[in-house]
């Protein structure tokens, strides 16, 4: 683990991101911690810092908790509006007796930002016998909440990994071509790569993207290394890249693959500043 922030004494029980697409750009992807110590439920603004992260500021919502407040499971309602929050109630003190449990819901007042779901989503959600069009689901890789583009990747995951030749198939050439022009935009991309990885696994295309963003480079390195890809040319290669997240899963990646060389990580160790990324290396080596 690595430590991002240092919120004082307290008892943190849930976690959870706002990648639902409700509420405001400002809250998007902030982190909301409920503290049973505390009484509270925190909400960090976390931001990139080199290969890791940092809360850049944090909050508490509650300003007069009730004293019997102690919330421990957080989650989203279905529109991604609301936040429902498990509350023990009690403070887990040694008694005889003690009537415990309560469920509130904590709800965004402004406008709301949510976008309704595909009327195919909840039954595909729960394993359901659905008809949908391929289109369709390549559509909701882009749609703002993250449960509707999850639940489309696994559809064409499954879908593609039922081809005969999952990666010379239609599916997977048009999945290539969103990925090739942006046509989904956003965090949609790694939805459209993620449902190739998982379907046509072992793929060459894993790593081939030279001119990738970090961020898509990122997510290829774990796919090509949780696999166990003879990549070993390509992974050494970005060792070396530009971008401290990219060296960190290159070394992650190394270290996956279990390639039998020691020098290029210790060539790398001497030159690399970023602590995570230095992280990634040593670990690698073990």
């Amino acid at each position: 683990l690595w430590m991002m922030h240092d919120f004082g004494a307290g008892a943190a029980c849930g976690a959870l991101a706002a990648t639902e697409g409700a509420l405001p750009a400002e809250y998007r992807d902030n982190l909301f911690l409920s503290d049973f110590g505390k009484r509270q439920i925190i909400r960090g603004v976390v931001e990139r810092d080199g290969a890791g992260f940092r809360v850049a500021r944090h909050e508490e919502l509650f300003r007069d908790p009730p004293a019997d407040f102690r919330p421990v499971g957080i989650a989203w309602s279905e529109d991604g509006g609301s936040m429902l929050i498990c509350d023990w109630q009690h403070r887990d003190v040694k008694v005889a007796e003690a009537n415990v449990g309560r469920l509130w819901r904590m709800t965004w007042n402004g406008p709301s930002s949510a976008k309704a779901k595909p009327e195919w989503f909840t039954a595909l959600a729960m394993g359901r016998p659905v008809q949908v069009g391929e289109p369709e689901l390549l559509a909701a890789l882009g749609h703002p909440a993250k449960m509707a583009r999850l639940t489309a990747q696994r559809e064409l995951s499954r879908r593609l990994a039922r081809e005969r030749a999952p990666a010379q198939s239609a599916l997977a050439q048009n999945l290539q071509s969103l990925l090739e022009r942006g046509e989904v935009g956003g965090i949609g991309k790694f939805h459209a790569f993620w449902s190739l990885a998982e379907g046509a696994p072992g793929g060459a295309w894993l790593l081939d993207g030279k001119d990738w963003e970090p961020a898509l480079l990122r997510q290829a390195l774990r796919a090509a290394s949780s696999r166990h890809l003879s990549a070993a040319g390509r992974v050494e290669e970005l060792l070396g890249h530009g971008d401290p997240t990219v060296r960190f899963q290159a070394g992650a990646a190394w270290g996956r693959l279990r390639v039998a060389q020691s020098l290029p990580l210790l060539g790398r160790l001497e030159v690399e500043e970023d602590s995570v990324a230095r992280h990634g290396l040593v670990r690698a080596l073990e």
